[in-house]
């Protein structure tokens, strides 16, 4: 009998342990299960859309999405390619092989003679342009000039920075002193005529010519971001030749909105690798762009080993020389974004720091070059939104902070 209520006893126990290891077995499944549900539900993906190579140089999208079907992706990719197709037949500088001359071609072809009939898209990039050059003037004269565009021709970077060429530029394939004071008065943003009732632009001397590359990719930017909208994308990066503009916020691994990994580039001439190419990161920057001008990809040198860089002076027609090496703007519009970063950086540290700080939902990052080391300064809306990069360090590159223009 004893024997009998040991073994019922063991059963008994028996009987709970299978029943407790079931009953957990179920519930660590239900667990296991419905976290597998929810981590494919936030479970999200990189797309990237290649956009070609307009305005001579190389765009692309990368869509974040939970899902975006190859016949999807395609779709995007060929109607964002027309945009920007559309958009160099406006504003390309250069005439390509068998192709029709742009609209900015055929303003500058008639300068001085008659006003050329534009598109009102021509006629709003261009006065966005001009808004800025009027901004832009130091002791009268506008740092920041679309009409530019003789003199930089004169200096002809295009064929001499992507030359064959191995090492200096020899000196008679620059632009004399004389050539560059000669071509100086056709540099007036003041002589473009808009005429705004028509459509039509003209610009009023023989020999005077637009420029307007630093505009554009900003304003491409802004359009695909404007196509993306209306297709109901909501998380995106768009890279228009390194004009980078945010769409909506980046997600993590739970859905959660966090920040975008959006590094300021380095601008070093030594091509640094890795982490060391990037100068610092900016933090909240939801919808925000960024774009950088600089001293240190667009450049020759010559036989006696001096530098030119392609952001010319209109006082002068050399390149600008006031110790900043790249100036990287953060806003909300791209197109301004561009045309601010190249005006900044011909203000110079100062003018440019009094530009940005009276100028709304606008910041930068200054890189001031002083003898073998670099100063990294940012205006006051960065002060806790930009994580210097300390691994430069040892490149003498060192963090100043807010730079205090005002004392």
């Amino acid at each position: 009998m004893e024997t009998k209520k040991r073994l019922d006893l063991k059963n008994l126990i028996g009987i709970i342990i299978v029943s407790v290891v079931v009953i957990t077995t179920f519930a660590l499944s239900l667990w296991y299960f419905n976290s597998k549900k929810e981590q494919e539900e936030n479970q999200y993906y990189v797309y990237t859309i290649d956009l070609g190579n307009s305005f001579q140089t190389v765009s692309k999208v990368q869509i974040i999405s939970q899902d975006l079907s190859e016949e999807e992706r395609q779709r995007l990719g060929e109607e964002m390619r027309a945009i920007l197709a559309e958009l160099d037949l406006e504003f390309n500088a250069v005439e390509r092989i068998g192709g029709e001359k742009s609209t900015l071609m055929k303003v500058n072809e008639k300068a001085g003679i008659e006003p050329v009939s534009v598109s009102g898209e021509f006629i709003y990039v261009l006065e966005k342009a001009l808004e800025v050059a009027g901004i832009s003037k130091v002791d009268g004269v506008a740092l920041f000039d679309p009409t530019i565009a003789p003199v930089w021709q004169a200096w002809d970077f295009p064929e001499l920075i992507f030359t064959t060429y191995e090492g200096p530029v020899p000196i008679e394939y620059l632009p004399t002193r004389e050539e560059l004071e000669s071509l100086l008065p056709l540099v007036n943003y003041e002589k473009v005529v808009l005429d705004k009732a028509n459509n039509k632009v003209f610009l009023t001397e023989v020999g005077m010519a637009l420029d307007l590359g630093s505009v554009v990719k900003g304003y491409a930017a802004d359009k695909i971001k404007e196509y993306l909208i209306s297709q109901n994308i909501d998380r995106a990066i768009i890279d228009i030749g390194a004009n980078i503009l945010l769409l909506g916020n980046y997600v993590n691994t739970k859905g959660e909105d966090i920040d975008w990994p959006l590094y300021v580039r380095t601008p070093s001439k030594n091509y640094l690798t890795g982490d060391l190419n990037k100068l610092g990161k900016v933090l909240d920057n939801k919808d925000k762009t960024v774009v950088t001008s600089g001293d240190y990809e667009k450049y020759i040198i010559d036989e006696d080993g001096n530098h030119y860089h392609h952001i010319l002076d209109p006082r002068t027609g050399y390149p600008i020389a006031n110790g900043l090496v790249s100036v990287s703007i953060i806003t909300d519009e791209s197109i301004l974004g561009d045309a601010y970063s190249t005006m900044v950086f011909a203000l110079g540290l100062e003018k440019g720091m009094e530009f940005i700080e009276a100028t709304d939902n606008t910041e930068a990052v200054f890189v001031l070059k002083e003898g073998k080391n670099y100063k990294v300064y940012v205006s006051s809306g960065l002060e806790n939104k930009f994580e210097f990069n300390t691994s430069l360090e040892e490149k003498n590159y060192q963090y100043q902070g807010v730079y205090r223009w005002k004392y």
